[in-house]
């Protein structure tokens, strides 16, 4: 949290309502990870003494970041393979390729939040003051 009291949340979540980890991501990528949707984010918030005061889904953004991490290490797959294992390379060309999908065709999104301690900590009805 800035000293303003302004805290910016970037998070990858679902449209889905919560639902148990993919095993094999829980397992090969992120061991107890979770997916929240946008709901369990407010009702979290809400817990607290803190306020919601923008959320933005950002869709179609990640399936990209993932698309370009998979250009790049299929272009530097060979070194990946010397230094762990075709398993390994098998594995991280999957994870990047099906959530890269995920994030385009399914259920899959970014979620950013704008979190204030009070009311007076930002601007009304703006928010170019978050890209300054």
């Amino acid at each position: 949290m800035t000293d303003d009291g302004i805290s910016l949340i970037h998070t990858i979540g679902s449209t889905e309502p919560k639902s148990p980890p993919q095993p094999w991501i829980s397992l090969n990528i992120f061991p107890g990870g979770l997916v929240p949707s946008g709901s369990d984010l407010i009702d979290a918030i809400e817990k607290t003494n803190l306020v919601l005061s923008d959320m933005e889904s950002l869709i179609h953004h990640y399936d990209k970041t993932l698309k370009v991490w998979l250009d790049r290490f299929l272009q530097n797959r060979e070194k990946a393979k010397k230094m762990y294992s075709e398993r390994f390379c098998k594995m991280w060309e999957f994870y990047l390729s099906s959530c890269s999908a995920a994030f385009y065709y399914r259920d899959l999104l970014v979620y950013q939040l704008q979190i204030v301690k009070n009311y007076t900590a930002i601007p009304s009805n703006r928010r170019d003051y978050i890209y300054r």
